[in-house]
């Protein structure tokens, strides 16, 4: 968070603390997610950012553990 509050300091901007910790978990953090996935898995920011949006695979295996596990509560 010191990192992404750092950038946000260099920018001129007019933000209320509100504002800054909206800016940083809206666009700083996302931005830092897909740049990361593109660099890991060597794709364009484009089909990094596709991925981001899409969310998780998960597997019927995995859906069907977590519906027995949380059925019983």
């Amino acid at each position: 968070m010191g990192y992404m509050k750092a950038v946000l300091n260099r920018t001129p901007t007019n933000l209320s603390f509100t504002d800054e910790l909206q800016f940083i978990l809206g666009v700083l953090f996302p931005e830092a997610i897909i740049y990361g996935l593109s660099m890991l898995r060597n794709l364009s920011l484009p089909d990094a950012e596709k991925i981001c949006i899409s969310g998780p695979v998960y597997y019927r295996s995995e859906v069907e553990e977590f519906d027995l596990d949380h059925s019983s509560r």
